[in-house]
């Protein structure tokens, strides 16, 4: 099955947030799907361009949308807002509490829609014990090669914080910005790891905007001093 939230307008009214005690498994056919469902057109605090027309600026949240006027925001350690819209709107937000194991098998999508000025990714945090399965985390901007396409939407932001775990199982995890025809690419969003033992804010905070370059920029808050930053 599907768990979804509902689309907001200007107040981020909607996300899932469940806290589960023991242990939780997302199977491989199920999934969490809060794609398109952030802040309404125009709307959120990294607002793009809600005009229908070429060139428009698009959404930023991790990263920068493509020729954008908003810069990024959010934590990157706790990742818990909406994607913003522009034209398309931006992906929702998901946050898991699990007391033991989390076993991610399935997918948990937070991505915005696609075409003309596109809305930023949302936001996907799992707390827990420890993280296992071969599922995946993807808060990235879609490309579907539409010629209308016209500014591609910054990344979202994905957090695994472990209480006791050591590895992230085989888990994948995406945040990429959204690609053009263009040349208007939004920048990555932001993954970060944290596993047991590791002192809050100092895990491992990854960069990937799958090979593509960008004008937009991944911008890092000053809390970020101390973090092994890896960039693909």
């Amino acid at each position: 099955g599907t768990w979804w939230h509902q689309g907001s307008g200007a107040t981020a009214t909607y996300r899932i947030h469940v806290t589960v005690d023991g242990n939780f498994t997302l199977g491989s056919n199920a999934t969490i799907n809060v794609d398109s469902n952030g802040y309404g057109r125009g709307l959120g605090p990294g607002a793009g361009s809600g005009a229908c027309a070429n060139g428009e600026p698009a959404a930023s949240h991790g990263g920068m949308g493509g020729n954008a006027f908003n810069s990024t925001y959010g934590l990157y350690t706790m990742p818990t807002n909406l994607g913003s819209s522009a034209w398309t709107s931006g992906g929702g937000a998901v946050w898991l509490k699990v007391g033991n194991t989390a076993t991610i098998n399935g997918t948990i999508t937070a991505r915005p829609s696609s075409d003309l000025a596109q809305g930023s990714g949302g936001s996907i945090f799992i707390e827990a014990g420890s993280l296992a399965g071969s599922g995946t985390l993807d808060a990235s901007c879609p490309y579907y090669g539409s010629p209308s396409w016209q500014a591609g939407g910054g990344g979202g932001r994905i957090a695994v914080v472990l209480d006791s775990g050591t590895t992230f199982g085989s888990v994948k995890m995406y945040a990429y910005g959204g690609r053009t025809l263009y040349g208007w690419w939004g920048a990555a969003g932001t993954i970060y790891r944290q596993k047991g033992g590791q002192p809050a804010g100092r895990g491992i905070l990854t960069i990937d905007n799958n090979a593509q370059d960008t004008l937009a920029r991944t911008m890092m808050p000053s809390s970020a001093t101390g973090l092994d930053i890896l960039t693909a």
